[in-house]
């Protein structure tokens, strides 16, 4: 691979050049600037875009002072970097994007629409990142297959992690898993008290155990371990007035965040009971950030009629599925209240 001026160019939105920078040594971060980010072998080193959006850098660069582009997707110049090798890292169902890149369709991440029908990047497009530094096997495994074409496997360090439960720890609660728990309610829309006297029980016991991180060390559960997400602003506000110290938040809000354990309330009680369309509820890629957050284990606690929703199309039987799958590949347990 051919490198011109000695640097290795990369473009990623701000966070992402932030933690780049923190390994790199460096703190000093500016918007839509180029940033040195280290020395590679004494020879090279990595050079940092720090973008807003990435979908508007990629599709949108006369944004972008002194960038010349040869065809939509391909890069021939940066003028303040001239590379021969351009990379942008992106995940691969990421939230919705914020649509500021007219070229890109409504709903699509820029990734999403680069890579068009594949999964997972193919070699001849770029590279793909196939070690996840997070999830335990037994959480991997599901985002893996579902959204990864079975190709995302956990860094071995990863194994280690686990909850230490005791004897009395609630039912739904494992060492490492992904746990269903069926919670059956009616006419519940965007709130679910049912849901949430479940999920109260499930924090309050998780705050009795203790946990394993990926280098053996045995910690107590604190709230800081534990992420309590929802699709719906409503059960959030519902979640926060019965778990007051407990981290709680909508999908969008946790992407990029990280714990122990999550705990999901799909809050919804049936297909009648929709207060948005299919795609919002059942959308891949919010199953994909929710549960993907977890270290050890991620608890769906949902009523049992969201899987069986009638279908009008095919693309909706897709999204179904994923929640079904979710449910097939992980430990059931049912819960009346």
């Amino acid at each position: 691979m051919s490198i011109d001026n000695g640097w290795v160019p990369l473009a990623g939105t701000e966070a992402w050049c932030h933690r780049c920078h923190h390994l790199a040594g460096s703190s000093q971060v500016e918007r839509h600037r180029s940033e040195p980010l280290g020395d590679l072998s004494g020879r090279r080193a990595l050079r940092a875009l720090t973008v807003n959006s990435v979908a508007r850098f990629i599709t949108e660069p006369a944004n972008l002072t002194g960038l010349e582009r040869d065809g939509l997707r391909n890069y021939k110049r940066v003028s303040s970097i001239r590379p021969s090798v351009f990379f942008v890292l992106a995940e691969r169902m990421p939230m919705p994007p914020d649509n500021l890149a007219t070229q890109i369709p409504p709903g699509l991440s820029v990734l999403e629409y680069l890579l068009e029908d594949w999964a997972t990047v193919p070699p001849e497009r770029g590279a793909f990142l196939a070690t996840t530094w997070r999830m335990h096997e037994n959480v991997c495994r599901f985002i893996s297959d579902a959204v990864y074409d079975g190709r995302l496997r956990p860094e071995p360090h990863n194994q280690n992690q686990g909850l230490i439960l005791t004897g009395d720890a609630h039912p739904a609660l494992a060492p490492s898993a992904i746990r269903f728990v069926e919670v059956g309610h009616q006419g519940c829309a965007q709130k679910s008290e049912e849901e949430g006297q479940v999920i109260h029980e499930i924090y309050a016991s998780l705050l009795r155990q203790r946990y394993r991180d990926r280098e053996g060390a045995i910690h107590p559960m604190t709230t800081e371990n534990i992420l309590v997400v929802s699709p719906y602003n409503m059960q959030v506000n519902y979640l926060k007035s019965i778990l007051p110290s407990a981290r709680v938040g909508t999908v969008d809000k946790f992407q990029g965040q990280e714990a122990e354990v999550v705990l999901i309330s799909m809050a919804t009680s049936s297909g009648e009971d929709l207060p948005r369309d299919i795609e919002f509820l059942f959308s891949k890629n919010r199953l994909n950030v929710a549960i993907s957050r977890a270290r050890c284990l991620a608890v769906i606690v949902a009523s049992p009629a969201l899987l069986e929703i009638p279908c009008r199309t095919v693309e909706e039987l897709e999204l179904v599925n994923t929640l079904c799958y979710a449910r097939e590949g992980g430990d059931v347990l049912g819960c009346s209240k």
